[in-house]
C-alpha cells in the first residue's frame, strides 16, 4: 500500500494557508519634498477588487509638514466617491473615510492623495498608516506606512556651494586676475 501521508499534509497546508498574498495599502517610502513647498503623497492599493470603502489614519511629523482637511482628496481609483477627512495638524493625525456606491472592479493605484506642505526645515518624517477596508470586511490587508524627506531644491544646493567657494576667496583678500579684453 502506498503512503499518502506526505500528499495529505501538503493538501492540508494548502487549505490552511492562503495561496495568494493579502491586499497591500501603502504610502511610498521614497518621497522627496523641497523646503517650503507642496508635495502630493498618494495612498496606494495593489488590488482594489471588491473595495467599497476605506477608513484610514495617517500620522506625520508636524515640525516638518502641514496638512489640512482641504489638502485631502480622492485618488485615481476612487474618483467620484464620497470623502470625509478630519485632520488635526497640531497632533499630526489625519483620519480619512472614503466610500463608493458599488465595489471597485479591481486594479492598482491611488485610493487617496495627501497634499502636504513642507516647512522650511530639513528632515525626514515617517508617515504611518493604519486602517481597514470595507469596515474590516476585507481580511489580510497589510497597511504599510512610508516617509517623506524634506530637502533643499537642487538649485539651492548649487547656489550654496557657489557661495561656499566665493566667500572664502573674497575674504582671503586675494587679488583677482583681470582679463585684458
Amino acid at each position: 500500500m502506498k503512503n499518502y501521508l506526505p500528499f495529505a499534509l501538503v493538501l492540508i497546508a494548502a487549505m490552511v494557508s492562503p495561496m495568494t498574498a493579502g491586499v497591500i495599502v501603502d504610502i511610498p517610502d521614497d518621497i522627496v519634498g523641497y523646503l517650503s513647498s507642496t508635495k502630493i503623497v498618494p495612498v496606494n492599493i495593489d488590488d482594489a477588487t471588491g473595495v467599497q470603502a476605506f477608513d484610514l489614519e495617517i500620522t506625520y511629523d508636524t515640525s516638518l509638514l502641514d496638512l489640512s482637511n482641504g489638502d485631502v482628496s480622492l485618488g485615481g481609483l476612487t474618483s467620484g466617491w464620497g470623502l470625509t477627512s478630519n485632520v488635526n495638524d497640531t497632533l499630526g493625525i489625519a483620519k480619512v473615510t472614503g466610500w463608493g456606491l458599488g465595489p471597485l472592479s479591481g486594479g492598482e493605484g491611488s485610493l487617496l492623495d495627501l497634499n502636504f506642505h513642507t516647512k522650511n526645515l530639513l528632515g525626514s518624517s515617517a508617515l504611518t498608516l493604519e486602517g481597514d477596508l470595507n469596515e474590516g470586511g476585507i481580511s489580510g490587508v497589510d497597511m504599510q506606512g512610508g516617509s517623506i524627506d524634506v530637502v533643499p531644491e537642487p538649485s539651492t544646493l548649487v547656489l550654496l556651494l557657489g557661495l561656499l567657494v566665493a566667500v572664502p576667496a573674497f575674504l582671503s583678500g586675494r587679488k583677482r586676475v583681470r582679463s585684458r579684453y
